[in-house]
């Protein structure tokens, strides 16, 4: 049976559906062990926080306590089980997993979650538990829901269904419906520590080609922000090598036009998706924290103008992908209004 493509994942890696591990977030287990145990959990439960954190794979693994009925503890799933294996391949009838569709004819996937999917949900609700038990559906994420869907789901969440969890998976609160998160009891999950960090990594570094030494070092700890995701994707993208090229950049007493053409070459080739992607992110980010510096710093002028140009590569960003604009020219300018920014301040 040929294996469903999801949204986002990483080639080589485990799917949060088939992580047997989980590092980090004790307070979250012990406090849905509690709840479990007092018969309090909420009927929807809102994951947020940053990718790469651990909220898919503890929701998986919450669904397979809740179906396996574990009720004293919370516990890792049993991988010789066959509830685990209908689970880790999304075939147990008495759960779902929502997320971005794949359109096979057009070879990629859709740009939202669909009121389509939503109401599949509810299709799915109509029928009885299959052995009388609770049911439960995860979305992942969340932020991807069009309005329509937002709707869609608003009305399960008002009136669900006796013994159905819903866990929604969000990255960006900003995203969220206040209707939404009204219904729902918020569980944010923090970026993990350096030690869970390593613990996640050493994990993965064979998967990954590296070695498990050379994955422990200030500076992808520090770039990785307490993302495992993050961390993979700065290993296979070369992002470390990335950041150091446009921080010397920008703190060069004279724009180094040679280094930025070439790394905007780099980034514009084919098969480059994941470093472009990298770039932004590393580049967005670089921008709010000088922002919220230059805040606590109470200087007004500078954190207004990074904010303004902060939300201008985000326009930019978003034109460039949508119309297939010449990614090497936006990199270069985009590049030079920032380090014109920086030098202004100085």
């Amino acid at each position: 049976m040929m294996q469903q493509l999801e949204f986002d994942q990483i080639e080589g890696i485990p799917l949060p559906s088939q992580n047997s591990v989980f590092f980090g977030h004790e307070v979250i287990i012990h406090f849905l062990q509690k709840m479990r145990r007092d018969n309090r959990l909420h009927h929807a439960l809102l994951f947020t926080g940053p990718k790469g954190t651990g909220k898919a794979t503890l929701a998986f693994h919450l669904t397979w306590n809740i179906l396996a009925s574990t009720s004293e503890n919370f516990i890792l799933p049993d991988l010789s089980s066959t509830l685990w294996r209908t689970i880790s391949r999304k075939a147990h009838p008495d759960m779902r997993h929502v997320m971005r569709g794949y359109d096979t004819k057009a070879g990629k996937f859709h740009k939202t979650i669909t009121v389509e999917d939503i109401r599949c949900v509810a299709n799915f609700l109509q029928k009885a538990p299959s052995k009388g038990g609770w049911r439960v559906i995860i979305i992942d994420s969340a932020d991807d829901m069009n309005c329509h869907a937002d709707n869609a789901l608003l009305k399960m969440l008002e009136e669900p269904p006796d013994k159905t969890l819903f866990i929604l998976i969000f990255h960006k609160m900003c995203r969220l419906s206040p209707t939404i998160q009204s219904r729902c009891q918020s569980i944010i999950f923090k970026p993990l520590g350096d030690i869970q960090m390593q613990q996640a990594l050493t994990v993965v570094a064979g998967t990954i080609g590296f070695n498990a030494e050379h994955l422990h070092t200030s500076d992808l700890l520090r770039h990785s922000s307490g993302s495992v995701r993050r961390a993979i994707l700065i290993l296979t993208s070369g992002g470390l090598e990335i950041a150091r090229i446009i921080d010397k950049a920008f703190f060069s007493p004279v724009f180094p036009v040679t280094s930025v053409h070439q790394l905007a070459s780099m980034l514009s080739g084919r098969n480059t998706t994941v470093q472009f992607n990298f770039f932004l992110d590393y580049l967005t980010g670089f921008l709010a924290k000088r922002a919220c510096k230059a805040v606590f710093s109470r200087k007004k002028r500078q954190a207004i103008l990074l904010s303004h140009l902060w939300q201008e590569i985000q326009h930019d960003t978003t034109e460039v992908l949508a119309y297939g604009l010449d990614k090497k020219q936006f990199i270069i300018v985009t590049l030079q209004k920032v380090y014109s920014l920086l030098h202004e301040e100085v």
